[in-house]
């Protein structure tokens, strides 16, 4: 006799009546067994018998499944199989459309068109009907010869970067390890001022030298003549032809360039562009140090009061 069979809780009418039938021929044979509660439901266990496992979807060879004609109650959408074959959608074919769920969605995605095409329609042999930018799909049975690989261009290395504050390689100025360093602290470099030209000053006018009278006889004592004021020939207005800069109004030392515009702030020279943002001008990174706001008033983010004290530092 066989070994017992584990009964589930809860079995189908067919499984139960089946299950019966075996007992009765099994009684039958060699007569109702005469034993405790316990083992007859251990005798009768044994006559049951496991229901086949059903599968509500049947598998149909990829062969059979690729040359089926369309069927219209089925989405229209065709699907990649295995070993390179083309075959139709399983899913139902909705009241509105002829597109599944999925591929509708996909339609919807790429101006109506899907990845394999339909299967009512010519094949593609590239994703999406797009021979420029769609991959190629390797039929099983296809004509078409793949595309050649397209080589990745290797840039063409300049050496390797160095740091915009120290100069040296393997790392940024972002983990300058002199940014981390103390520096001393020493007074800020006061700018050269420009020096003002000299006002023009009009020459004093030239006298002449006093005439003495003639004496004369000391009978006839004459009153000698009043002096006349000095003459003064001409008078020089001296111009200075030194043509001074024309000011701009961007700040101290400032130079005006097509798009960026360079100043001096406590000794250290940036550029600003049209935003006003400022940047170091030997910084090949090109980050943003802050907010230029007037000529003496700089706002620097957390990267660019860093590397202006670095900058400072330097010039001490």
């Amino acid at each position: 006799m066989s070994s017992p069979v584990k009964i589930p809780a809860k079995i189908s009418l067919s499984n139960a009546q089946e299950w019966i039938r075996a007992c009765a021929r099994q009684w039958k044979e060699s007569g109702v067994p005469d034993t405790e509660q316990d083992d007859f439901i251990e005798n009768i266990s044994r006559l049951y018998t496991k229901p086949p496992k059903s599968s509500s979807r049947t598998s149909v060879p990829v062969s059979e499944r690729a040359d089926k004609d369309f069927d219209p109650t089925k989405c229209r959408a065709r699907v990649w199989l295995n070993g390179g074959f083309a075959g139709q959608c399983n899913c139902k074919k909705p009241e509105s459309g002829g597109l599944c769920k999925r591929h509708q969605s996909e339609a919807d995605k790429h101006d109506g068109s899907i990845k394999n095409g339909f299967y009512d329609s010519e094949r593609p042999d590239y994703h999406y009907n797009d021979s420029e930018n769609g991959e190629f799909i390797p039929w099983a049975d296809s004509t078409v010869s793949p595309p050649a690989a397209k080589t990745k261009k290797t840039r063409k290395s300049s050496g390797p970067r160095k740091c915009s504050l120290c100069g040296l390689s393997g790392h940024n100025k972002r983990k300058c390890p002199s940014l981390t360093t103390c520096q001393p602290c020493s007074p800020s470099p006061v700018s050269p001022s420009r020096p003002s030209p000299e006002p023009a000053t009009q020459p004093e006018p030239e006298q002449e030298p006093e005439q003495e009278p003639e004496q004369e006889p000391a009978q006839e004592p004459e009153q000698e003549p009043e002096q006349e004021p000095a003459q003064v020939n001409e008078l020089v207005t001296v111009v200075d032809d030194t043509v001074l800069d024309t000011d701009d109004g961007s700040g101290v030392g400032l130079s005006q360039t097509n798009e960026n515009t360079s100043f001096t702030y406590e000794g250290v020279e940036y550029v600003r562009d049209s935003n006003n943002d400022i940047f170091d001008p030997n910084d090949d990174d090109d980050d943003s140090l802050g907010k230029w706001i007037s000529e003496d008033t700089v706002e620097f983010n957390r990267l660019g009061k860093k590397a202006h004290q670095f900058n400072k530092a330097m010039l001490s």
